[in-house]
């Protein structure tokens, strides 16, 4: 993680955050946004408190499956292109 090469400090808040986030979306996995746009069904995003940073996460899954965290300012769709969705099926 960058964060911590800057500042451990910052980078163990954040790691206290996606936790926090992790725990609310295990309770409320539907509580994330739908971007078909971005990336299709089971995935769902939610922002990380006080951050620009997003989790991608699978909703239906048990328990529920953070993905990825990522900047918001990133390509998503193309660095979530790998994420086999059944909108999108895996290519061999």
């Amino acid at each position: 993680m960058r964060i911590a090469a800057d500042s451990p400090r910052a980078a163990r808040r954040f790691q206290a955050l996606v936790r926090e986030l992790a725990v609310r979306l295990g309770e409320y996995p539907e509580s994330g946004f739908e971007r078909p746009q971005i990336i299709g069904p089971p995935f769902r995003l939610a922002a990380v408190r006080d951050h620009p940073y997003l989790a991608i996460y699978d909703a239906s899954a048990q328990p529920v499956l953070i993905a990825r965290v990522l900047h918001g300012a990133q390509d998503l769709p193309n660095l979530l292109r790998d994420l086999p969705s059944p909108q999108r099926p895996e290519t061999s």
